[in-house]
């Protein structure tokens, strides 16, 4: 199975592997939590957007 990340710049694409796909995500997630970033969830009608602590925990939720 591949996944198609779309990364900078703008229409440049490549195929992946999934575990690739997973560990960019992972290493996405972590930067983006060390950095405050806000998580957008487009899939759950309950949490639409939150932001984690380093530990993982919900620090603040907007609910959808």
């Amino acid at each position: 199975m591949v996944a198609r990340v779309d990364l900078a710049p703008p229409g440049l694409f490549l195929i992946i592997s999934l575990l690739e796909a997973i560990e960019l995500k992972e290493e996405m997630e972590n930067k983006g939590i060390e950095e405050g970033a806000r998580f957008t969830f487009y899939h759950d009608t309950s949490i639409r957007a939150c932001k984690f602590d380093e530990e993982g925990n919900i620090v603040e939720k907007w609910k959808g």
